[in-house]
């Protein structure tokens, strides 16, 4: 699994430009090449899910991630 941190402003016209919908566009196509050169999966969590742990945890266990007792 790969492990990307994404901020929520990176959606927005003032730092996306005029097309934010093209900023979607392009992730998708870095996670479908990272998939197909690598076979691994992303995970994607926000600041919201690092803050709220059950949320983070919740992200990483499905796929397969739990934390060691």
């Amino acid at each position: 699994m790969i492990g990307e941190f994404d901020g929520d402003l990176k959606y927005t016209r003032e730092l996306a430009g005029s097309d934010p919908q093209g900023v979607v566009v392009a992730e998708r196509k870095r996670e479908r090449a990272v998939k197909r050169e690598t076979g691994m999966r992303v995970a994607r969590w926000t600041w919201n899910d690092a803050w709220n742990t059950d949320g983070l945890l919740r992200e990483l266990a499905s796929y397969g991630i739990t934390p060691r007792p």
